[in-house]
């Protein structure tokens, strides 16, 4: 893959520990705005400014180069890229931005997974794989606390462009948007598809987006080549601080997984709103299937689910997935699920990814449109 570096800012500090996952965003998402006026945590400004930043070579800005007849148009000419809405609002993106912060490491994986490198990354959820892919390829890690990088520490760092998930508070991009553009990327979509095709318009990366999105169907169809005929349902279970649950119609893997010609409980077709169905034990019983994956790693807790007064009278057989990675609707959490149904549709229960194949995975992710 081609990427398109902002800045040739050193690596940062590597995180050491700090408690969360992706799962707080959906559970502030369901709760509403509650949280919203928690002050913000200040943090000491990541470092100074530096100088020699290289801007995003975005399909935009190479068209505003072109001449009458080819792509491009008044608008690329004069460093305005497209309005992209969001949950937040609406935000005018710069053609070639060469300051890119992102307030949260899974917004910054987003960029990456594009093609795109931000400067440096705010890194309040926790994500251990996340933080590390960052810092391996060149993004500087900030860790702060679970209510985000102050004002001030944000600021200090001169971004050109904001970028944050859109969950909880918006009273940054309610403040700053107006001066310096703040893109707030939508925690779920409709699709996988529409949250690449999204990215992709936003930072003018849609050809390659297209061709990731293509390639990835094309490994979704072959799945389904691969079971025709044969009836596997996987169900898709697990518990995150106390919160038991399973997937659905709404998250990230139940739709990958009916793409790939596997079936799934019937509950877990429900599409509420929300990409999660609360469970009790009561309703364990209806969760059974031949596969029963049960996210694990970092806050998840797999024993948790195994324990359960009821589990041991569900038929499936038990495997164990990466939490961050199955919640996840990110473009590189989707390569990494289907990568996980393609070792499933296979029988090699043995072979599914865990936390230490991730940058591996990843250079395999980047070569897909090679």
């Amino acid at each position: 893959m081609q990427r398109q570096v902002a800045t040739q800012r050193p690596v940062g500090r590597r995180f050491l520990a700090l408690v969360g996952s992706l799962m707080l965003v959906a559970v502030l998402a369901s709760c509403g705005d509650e949280d919203a006026d928690e002050a913000s945590v200040e943090t000491e400004p990541a470092g100074q400014a530096v100088d020699e930043t290289e801007p995003v070579e975005t399909d935009a800005a190479e068209d505003a180069g072109a001449s009458d007849g080819e792509t491009g148009g008044d608008a690329a000419a004069e460093g305005v890229g497209p309005t992209m809405e969001h949950d937040f609002g609406s935000t005018t993106m710069p053609v070639a931005p060469s300051r890119i912060v992102a307030l949260d490491e899974a917004a910054a994986l987003d960029l990456l997974a594009i093609g795109v490198v931000p400067m440096m990354s705010f890194a309040p959820w926790g994500s251990a794989i996340t933080q590390d892919l960052l810092e391996d390829n060149g993004v500087e890690v900030v860790p702060v606390g679970t209510s985000g990088a102050g004002m001030e520490a944000v600021l200090a760092e001169e971004p050109d462009l904001i970028v944050m998930t859109a969950a909880g508070d918006a009273s940054l991009y309610e403040q700053v948007n107006n001066e310096i553009p703040v893109l707030a990327v939508p925690f779920t979509f409709e699709s996988w598809e529409d949250k690449l095709a999204w990215l992709g318009e936003a930072f003018g990366r849609s050809e390659h987006t297209d061709a990731v999105a293509g390639v990835l169907q094309a490994r979704l169809d072959g799945m389904q080549e691969m079971l025709a005929g044969e009836s596997i349902s996987v169900s898709v279970l697990y518990e995150w601080g106390g919160f038991f649950a399973s997937s659905n119609g709404d998250g990230a893997s139940t739709p990958l997984l009916l793409s790939a010609g596997f079936d799934v409980p019937e509950p877990q077709k429900d599409k509420p709103g929300v990409p999660y169905n609360a469970l009790s034990e009561e309703l364990l019983a209806g969760q059974d299937a031949d596969i029963i994956a049960i996210y694990d790693g970092g806050e998840y807790d797999f024993d948790a689910v195994t324990s359960k007064p009821g589990f041991a009278q569900l038929q499936g057989e038990e495997i164990a997935v990466n939490g961050e990675m199955w919640f996840n609707s990110a473009p590189f959490a989707t390569f990494w699920i289907i990568r996980d149904l393609e070792v499933l549709a296979a029988g090699d229960l043995s072979a599914l990814a865990v936390a230490a194949d991730a940058s591996s995975l990843f250079d395999e992710y980047e070569n897909l449109v090679n």
